[in-house]
This record gives structure tokens, C-alpha cells and sequence, in this order.
């Protein structure tokens, strides 16, 4: 019985492009989602634009989506009440879609400092930072 060979091992790189794409498709499906909680006619259809977003990135990993489809069922509830609630529940996530968004948007610089670090990662990189240039001075600091 032959032994098997232990594979050599090489260093992996992160494929920028593919987390880049990631992030983006993630981004698309909140801004969606957004759209349809905010909508005023749930019946109209999403506005192609945002769909030929989402369509770019599922063509090219094959992907339905990042995110399920939700889909409300008023069954077991007076219909009064459902129109109410079901209004109340596209508020909620529209608020979550913002705060996904917001989280997105906050992290943005972070990611794209840190796909530079990746993309020569044989590099150590140091940023030097002069304390004084991180303290606020007020008015009367200026005069001593």
C-alpha cells in the first residue's frame, strides 16, 4: 500500500474581486429591499436599474440571491389588522435595510484600506500616527 504525498503548501491569497463583488451583491439586495418596504404601490414592479444590479452578480456566481425572499401571509388574520400590520412590518424592515445600509456605508473605508493590505500582503504596512494631530485644541489653546 503506497503512502500518499502530503500536498506542498503555498500561500492563498484572498481573491479581492470575488469579496469586492460579495459585498456589493449584499449591498444591492438591502437597497432592494428597501426600495420595496418603502414603496408606496407594493403591486409596481422594481425599477429595472436596481435589478440589472443584483442580475450581473447572479450570472456570474450563479447565484438566486444573498438574502430569502419574504413573503407575507395574511392568512389567520382580519383583514383590517392584516393592512395595519403588514404596513407596520415593511416599516421594521425597511428600518433594519437602513441600518444594514448605514453599517455598509460605515465600514466601506475599513474594507477598502483592508483590500489594499491584502492585495500585497507580503508587505507589513505601519501607519505612523502623530498623537498631536489627534487632540482637538480649542479656542484658548491657541494662545499659549
Amino acid at each position: 500500500m503506497r503512502k500518499k504525498k502530503k500536498a506542498r503548501s503555498r500561500k492563498q491569497r484572498y481573491n479581492i474581486e470575488m469579496i469586492e463583488d460579495f459585498l456589493d451583491h449584499f449591498f444591492w439586495e438591502f437597497t432592494i429591499n428597501l426600495y420595496e418596504c418603502t414603496r408606496q404601490d407594493p403591486d409596481k414592479q422594481i425599477n429595472p436599474e436596481l435589478v440589472e444590479q443584483l442580475y450581473k452578480y447572479q450570472k456570474k456566481y450563479n447565484t438566486i440571491g444573498l438574502m430569502p425572499a419574504l413573503v407575507i401571509d395574511p392568512s389567520g388574520v382580519p383583514e383590517g389588522y392584516a393592512k395595519e400590520a403588514t404596513k407596520s412590518f415593511r416599516i421594521a424592515r425597511a428600518e433594519k435595510a437602513k441600518e444594514v445600509l448605514a453599517a455598509l456605508e460605515t465600514l466601506k473605508p475599513y474594507f477598502v484600506e483592508a483590500f489594499a493590505r491584502a492585495m500585497s500582503p507580503d508587505h507589513f504596512v505601519v501607519t505612523p500616527i502623530k498623537l498631536s494631530d489627534t487632540i482637538e485644541t480649542g479656542p484658548d489653546d491657541d494662545q499659549a
